[in-house]
């Protein structure tokens, strides 16, 4: 995970209590700007923290009903899936658009490493 590490820039669609999924591949990018998926076999945890202090989410490898899956059998190498619907009505997170940050953990990396900044607004959740 040394390399600069994005994705496609996407806004998705949430809705509190359902069960919308959205897919990332997260991507390194060589400096000639060649993207290739990501090897996440070694991700021990990941957290994605909505702009503002509006929510934060932290799942662990393997967390039972996770939010965030990246281990599973049915997703590409360096996708990551994304299950919010349940956890933003638990959270009562407002309706809104947010920028979100998506922090990655690993053995190397053990206090996390920004993916995603929200600052670049790679990936925003509009929550209805």
């Amino acid at each position: 995970m040394a390399c600069v590490s994005r994705v496609h820039t996407v806004t998705e669609d949430v809705y509190p209590g359902r069960d919308n999924i959205i897919k990332l591949r997260l991507d390194k990018v060589s400096a000639a700007g060649a993207r290739t998926p990501s090897d996440l076999s070694s991700v021990t945890a990941m957290e994605l923290v909505l702009e503002g202090g509006a929510g934060t989410l932290h799942v662990d490898f393997e967390e039972a009903d996770a939010s965030i899956n990246w281990w599973s059998d049915l997703l590409s190498v360096g996708e990551v899936m994304f299950q919010l619907g349940h956890w933003v009505e638990s959270e009562s997170v407002p309706a809104g658009s947010y920028a979100c940050e998506l922090v990655v953990f690993d053995p190397l990396y053990q206090s996390g490493t920004v993916w995603v900044a929200g600052s670049t607004r790679e990936l925003v959740i509009k929550i209805h």
